[in-house]
């Protein structure tokens, strides 16, 4: 598709349409100019030849699209949802093309007061559902901070820097949560987000800090009988339904998660010229990065837990897994193929960021490894080159070979899917490695 501006308003759009209408490259291509009318509410289309109804569907939803949201020429935005009821009601319309003849096609409303009505009904909606779950999340919350929190600190069961870590910064996120829900109440939503943006940060220095609370916790529970008591009576409280500390103390993580989508279709549905706009904005950027950090933290967590089952799965301590700034990719079985007509050799491979590692399992029999892996070599990546010697087709299976400066790796597969993966794998992480 090719768009051009002929004139202040004015912009001509060439598509190809062998897509829609299976003609062969050059022979079917469709020309459009179309005017952005005062007020911005009607577009007119004018095609310059006869268009089936399914193109001119397809076109008049693209078009729609390309123009979204209004903040460049002024459009009116649509979702995706209205898009696909323009199509199918373009689609379903008269089977007469129109050569010549505007197509008024309207932007899900008839005028531009309709369509904002209708984003502050959406936007309303969300905002009535932001403040129901905030009062539910405020009501768990409130379980943790009053029945465990608040008394632990009064009674001295723990002290002081176990409760800190075991609980974090999730006094300030309550109070936090309790101010945002007071602004929501009041119908000051753009005052409420701008000052919740400033608070958070503290979602994600609670993250960082969850992988040691639930170590704290239970260790606590193993090594002291009186919080292990308490604990258990607390939980068993009518207030709890049934939840169990453990459960409660992931919640902040969750309800960040359902922030950056309320917030995003809290910004979608508000008028660039409302006075809100810029603070809702600041608040989604905000949301976000938070919600990127915590992921990083997520990532960063999981993989150490996959570097450390790795670790153990190994017979002996002579391949240290476990290095500073290493990720574990994947894992599976492969064929080698020996150099000098031998057996094929069944092996467990580890893929990492920087080393590929070949293992074969320990006897069966043996008493302390039996369910443990020997490794027999170590490959740097570094200086690997990836070749895939067949299985581009439609084939059972295929062969990849790894080159290293002084051996050849042959490996393969009867799954040519498996084959594949491992391929995309291995390039990726080479190129991310040289890169």
């Amino acid at each position: 598709m090719l768009i051009s501006e002929t004139t202040n308003c004015c912009w001509k759009i060439t598509m190809q349409a062998t897509h829609f209408l299976g003609d062969p490259p050059g022979e079917n291509e469709q020309e459009c100019a179309f005017t952005l009318h005062s007020p911005l509410s009607v577009l007119s289309l004018h095609f310059s030849s006869s268009p089936n109804k399914h193109f001119r569907a397809v076109f008049c939803s693209y078009a729609q699209y390309i123009f979204h949201p209004p903040t460049s020429v002024g459009l009116l935005r649509i979702s995706h949802e209205e898009l696909d009821e323009a199509q199918e009601a373009v689609a379903c319309g008269s089977e007469t093309t129109m050569s010549g003849s505007p197509l008024l096609l309207m932007a899900g409303a008839n005028t531009v007061e309709e369509q904002r009505a209708r984003w502050e009904r959406k936007r309303s909606r969300t905002a009535k559902e932001l403040l129901e779950t905030e009062h539910k999340y405020l009501e768990q919350l409130d379980l943790v901070v009053t029945f465990f929190v608040t008394i632990l600190k009064a009674k001295g069961t723990l002290k002081t820097a176990v409760i800190e870590t075991i609980f974090g910064p999730l006094e300030s996120i309550y109070s936090a949560s309790q101010v945002l829900s007071l602004h929501l109440e009041r119908g000051n939503l753009g005052l409420g987000l701008e000052n919740f943006c400033q608070k958070l940060e503290l979602y994600g220095h609670y993250a960082e800090n969850l992988e040691q609370a639930n170590k704290t916790l239970k260790e606590q529970l193993r090594r002291n009988k009186s919080f292990r008591r308490f604990k258990k009576l607390q939980e068993t409280r009518p207030q709890f339904q049934g939840k169990k500390l453990e459960d409660l103390l992931p919640l902040p993580l969750q309800r960040l998660h359902q922030y950056k989508h309320f917030l995003r279709d809290l910004l979608e549905n508000t008028s660039p010229d409302s006075a809100e706009y810029q603070k809702l904005a600041k608040t989604v950027k905000s949301a976000s990065e938070v919600s990127q950090w915590v992921q990083d933290i997520v990532r960063k967590r999981e993989n150490s837990l996959q570097l450390l089952r790795v670790q153990k799965l190994l017979k002996g301590q002579k391949t240290q897994v476990l290095t500073p700034g290493r990720w574990y990719i994947r894992e599976g079985w492969l064929l080698v193929v020996p150099s000098k007509g031998e057996e094929l050799k069944r092996r467990m491979f580890f893929l990492f960021s920087d080393i590929f590692v070949a293992t074969k399992p320990c006897h069966p029999l043996h008493l302390l490894n039996s369910n443990k892996f020997a490794c027999t070599a170590v490959y740097p990546l570094h200086q690997c080159m990836v070749d895939k010697v067949f299985g581009h087709t439609q084939s059972q299976g295929g062969l990849l070979s790894l080159s290293f400066p002084h051996k050849t790796l042959l490996l393969m597969s009867g799954d040519q899917q498996d084959i594949n993966d491992w391929y995309q794998s291995l390039k990726a992480a080479v190129r991310r490695l040289k890169a």
